[in-house]
């Protein structure tokens, strides 16, 4: 019986899987909020934009967060020594 609730699971898992990738192909995604068709320029543009977000080139880059107090995990805690 467990080998069917098992087997059953495994076929559920991958139907959805199977369901995801007919809804949303795995294929680049691109929407516009005006619902309008998409062209291949703009899909390229995109593309590039996230190349150079990924390789730093990126003028928007993000800068290195230094907390102005210690976080709470940089606090030390003393413990019994019992433990």
């Amino acid at each position: 019986m467990d080998l069917l609730k098992v087997m059953l699971v495994i076929s559920l898992g991958l139907g959805v899987t199977w369901a995801a990738d007919q809804v949303a192909p795995s294929a680049i995604v691109v929407a516009q909020a005006d619902g309008g068709e998409v062209s291949d320029a703009d899909v390229d543009r995109q593309l590039e934009k996230a190349r150079q977000s990924l390789e730093g080139e990126d003028d928007e880059e993000l800068k290195d967060f230094v907390p102005s107090e210690p976080l709470s995990a940089d606090i030390a805690v003393e413990f019994p020594s019992d433990i």
